[in-house]
């Protein structure tokens, strides 16, 4: 698993620790992002052979390991290791965000654009409208 690429500038880390890296320095954010980490417990010293998808049970773990890749797909079962997880589809994880960015873009004459965009009905942006108008009556004087 020590196929990683030398890191030798900030703007090679992940976006999300170049602001540490900007404050404390790259090498010392280096040393903590190693020290964070997960280590394979040592009993399973043969994880580090795990190298390619193929390597990988049939199905979904494998599928994973060609898109995420092999370190991320064992950091994930590292970390989640005998849970049950359920992956939403996307549409419902954000149904919240996406009602909200068809609120944003409704106007009186555009429902059917909306529902071919959002791949939705058009009664369903009616529907998602009309709450948001109401909502708005209620607070207005």
């Amino acid at each position: 698993m020590n196929s990683r690429q030398k890191i030798t500038s900030i703007d090679q880390l992940p976006k999300r620790f170049q602001p540490l890296a900007k404050r404390i320095g790259l090498e010392n954010t280096l040393i903590a992002i190693d020290e964070l980490t997960p280590r394979p417990d040592p009993k399973f010293h043969w994880v580090e052979q795990i190298t390619e998808p193929e390597h990988f049970p049939d199905g979904i773990f494998q599928d994973m390991a060609h898109l995420i890749g092999v370190e991320n797909t064992l950091t994930l079962m590292h970390e989640f290791e005998g849970e049950t997880i359920y992956i939403r589809k996307i549409k419902e994880s954000f149904v919240t965000f996406w009602h909200g960015l068809l609120k944003s873009q409704w106007r009186k004459h555009n429902i059917k654009a909306l529902a071919h965009e959002y791949d939705v009905s058009e009664p369903t942006v009616r529907q998602i409208v009309n709450d948001h108008e109401d909502q708005i009556s209620l607070f207005e004087n």
